[in-house]
């Protein structure tokens, strides 16, 4: 019995260390701002994409793991998705890519894209900052 169990420790120790979880805390607000309030379908399938690709690279343990949060992928990493997101999108509507076709009725561009860059401006100011400002909601009995 004793041997079963030292081959199982030993199995343990071999194998992968588990995937590690993506977290965005402002991926909620993001989407729903440009996708459904200001239904602007480029940025937020420039957002969602580059979450993909990063929530698949953490999966497979290819992203850091956060320092206080092994279990989790980097805090930097969400910024950094915010970053490109905001480069990628403003960079496409600025070359007129999709000057006259995209908007339509009465969806305000500029207006939009002030508020996709302050909700964006936070994800990075909170990410780079380290500000854990959801770890109250995600593990309440550490703050009780």
């Amino acid at each position: 019995m004793t041997n079963a169990n030292t081959e199982s420790e030993s199995k343990k120790d071999n194998s992968t260390p588990p995937p590690i979880i993506y977290k965005d805390d402002c991926f909620g607000f993001i989407t729903f701002i440009a996708g459904i309030a200001f239904q602007d379908d480029i940025f937020t399938g420039i957002f969602v994409l580059l979450t993909l690709i990063a929530a698949i690279l953490s999966k497979f343990n290819i992203l850091p793991s956060d320092t206080k949060r092994p279990e989790i992928v980097d805090r930097k990493i969400p910024g950094i998705i915010a970053i490109l997101t905001l480069l990628l999108s403003f960079g496409y509507y600025n070359n007129g890519i999709n000057e006259n076709n995209f908007i339509t009725g009465d969806y305000n561009f500029e207006l939009s894209q002030k508020v996709q860059l302050g909700f964006c401006s936070f994800s990075i100011i909170t990410s780079f900052l380290d500000i854990r400002w959801r770890d109250r909601f995600d593990y309440p009995n550490e703050f009780k």
